[in-house]
């Protein structure tokens, strides 16, 4: 319930409430003065920001990791077909002579 309380409010953009959510049910009943700490406006601002900022920098991770593996491919293919475009007496020479 929580999990999908949390993903609602982010998808719906209230990164503020998702922090909020976040900080109240995250930490138990011992913790009121850390919790008062928290969500007050200034400290909880600065968490949205950086809430925020982790989830940018983490889309664009996986975006460069997904252009790596592009890249790997890419090269791989490049190489197969160099391969298949030498002649076969071309490679029969060259694995004679070898």
């Amino acid at each position: 319930a929580y999990g999908e309380a949390e993903d609602a409010l982010r998808a719906a953009g209230d990164v503020d409430g998702a922090v909020a959510l976040n900080v109240r049910t995250s930490l138990g009943p011992e913790a009121g003065p850390l919790k008062r700490i928290l969500l007050r406006p200034d400290i909880a601002e600065i968490i949205s920001d950086y809430e925020k900022h982790d989830g940018e920098a983490m889309h664009w991770q996986g975006r460069h990791v997904r252009w790596g593996k592009r890249g790997i491919w890419a090269s791989l293919l490049a190489v197969t077909l160099a391969l298949c475009s030498i002649p076969r007496s071309a490679r029969k020479s060259s694995i004679a002579t070898a």
